[in-house]
């Protein structure tokens, strides 16, 4: 006899779903918010640590790779970004606060365990991070970049 509370593997095989839905259908707030934050910006620029597989937030950069802001990281954290994000896309990020940058990285690898985080085209690479031991990865933020709705 089966008892009553097990659950098929479908269950969370729905539920897996579910939060990749949930996950690519916050992008667009993403893009929002950094698009407000960052007029011209293209793509958000974030590395993967080789240590402990984490995110780093690295930048954000215009169509032509140029660095619109750099996420400087010291020991207390990133900086605040200055730019200010517009009251009705600030609200939709409740509690937080869309111009820290932690908060901004948590959103980031929250949708990144369901909805992975792509590697950054070449064509946005600068430098030598195409050879890289480990590329940056990207966030599109515009159609011309890549960006998609979810």
């Amino acid at each position: 006899m089966i008892p009553e509370i097990l659950n098929p593997v479908s269950d969370l095989t729905s539920a897996e779903r579910a939060a990749a839905h949930a996950a690519r259908a916050t992008l667009p707030l993403l893009r929002a918010t950094l698009l407000a934050q960052f007029p011209g910006a293209h793509f958000l620029i974030l590395t993967r640590s080789a240590e402990d597989d984490e995110l780093r937030l690295d930048s954000v950069r215009d169509a032509h790779g140029g660095v619109l802001w750099d996420y400087p990281w010291n020991w207390r954290g990133y900086q605040h970004v200055q730019a200010s994000t517009p009251a009705q896309i600030a609200a939709l990020w409740g509690d937080d606060d869309p111009q820290d940058p932690a908060v901004v990285l948590d959103l980031v690898d929250r949708i990144d365990r369901f909805a992975r985080v792509a590697f950054l085209p070449g064509t946005a690479m600068r430098g030598e991070e195409e050879s890289a031991e480990r590329t940056p990865l990207g966030v599109p933020l515009t159609p011309a970049a890549g960006a998609t709705q979810a």
